[in-house]
């Protein structure tokens, strides 16, 4: 075996200790970043009902409000609540 033969394959010989070290991070990178994908996953499929439930407590919590612009703010919150639920409703049905 000449020289350029036996540094060909101690450069293999490296690259493949550099693939298992890269596969072993990523193997760990992938196991501490599951709570991303869980996380995001969560928010993808909940925030349509987070969105509306925290519109209702807002006309809620306008309606025992007292004042001048109690009327307003109550109209404002309900017309707001309305299109959450509708864009909920029709992502709901898109779904299906």
């Amino acid at each position: 075996m000449n020289e350029t033969e036996a540094r060909i394959e101690r450069l293999v010989a490296l690259s493949d200790n550099h693939r298992d070290e890269l596969g072993q991070h990523l193997a760990t990178l992938e196991q501490q970043a599951q709570w991303v994908d869980r996380g995001y996953n969560f928010y993808r499929e909940w925030s349509p009902v987070l969105t509306s439930a925290s519109s209702l407590a807002a006309l809620f919590l306008a309606r025992r409000r007292k004042g001048a612009g109690s009327f307003m703010a109550t109209a404002a919150t309900a017309v707001q609540s309305g299109m959450k639920l509708w864009n909920l409703w029709r992502n709901w049905r898109g779904g299906k």
